[in-house]
């Protein structure tokens, strides 16, 4: 009965089994000392199932590597985060609310059906690329694809948003009316943003 009582107590302290990782100063995304609650670093490159990452405002989070997601896990950048490598979701659901700036050196794909939900501003050097089915979800997001836009009959656009595309577009020749997807234009996603809000 104690160890039953431990069990709910700890799954309640924790929040069920999510994970939670928030910065507490701008620094190395592997380096303990950038993260709060007593420097628990989220795991590299698989940060697991029901992950919640946050880099808060002011902080500037650096990776130099691939970061892989789970199942339903969150991706909050209230400040900047930088990926030196591939951002990946590996299954279901990966939800990336970027109030401020998101910047992946690499590729950004999503596997076996995954979902991506976008709020605010993402820049993806390589290719965006969904497998096996898979969408994206912009709640008047901004998207800066560096290089191609790659999906399967099966992948499918939502939402609002504009996706600037500076490859090939094989992912959604007909996206819905609130999705603006066009050519890259060479500018940073900060200057896109202010520009398609202006």
């Amino acid at each position: 009965m104690k160890k039953l009582l431990l069990i709910i107590a700890l799954l309640i302290s924790t929040g069920g089994f999510c994970i939670d990782y928030s910065t507490l100063q701008t620094g190395n995304f592997q380096t303990a000392s950038t993260w709060a609650f007593g420097g628990r670093t989220p795991p590299t490159p698989s940060v697991g199932n029901s992950a919640y990452v946050s880099v808060n405002s002011g902080h500037t989070v650096t990776l130099n590597s691939n970061i892989i997601f789970g199942n339903n896990c969150n991706l909050d950048v209230y400040g900047t985060l930088i990926i030196n490598g591939d951002l990946i979701a590996d299954n279901n659901s990966l939800t990336i609310n970027v109030p401020c700036e998101l910047i992946v050196n690499g590729k950004m794909e999503g596997k076996n059906g995954a979902t991506i939900a976008i709020s605010g501003n993402v820049s993806v050097s390589g290719d965006v690329v969904f497998n096996n089915g898979g969408s994206i979800t912009l709640d008047s997001g901004n998207v800066n694809i560096g290089g191609n836009f790659i999906g399967d009959q099966n992948s499918e656009i939502y939402g609002t948003g504009t996706i600037d595309v500076g490859g090939n577009n094989s992912f959604d020749s007909d996206p819905p009316e609130t999705i603006d997807i066009k050519p890259y234009s060479g500018l940073p996603v900060e200057l896109l943003f202010l520009i398609n809000n202006f």
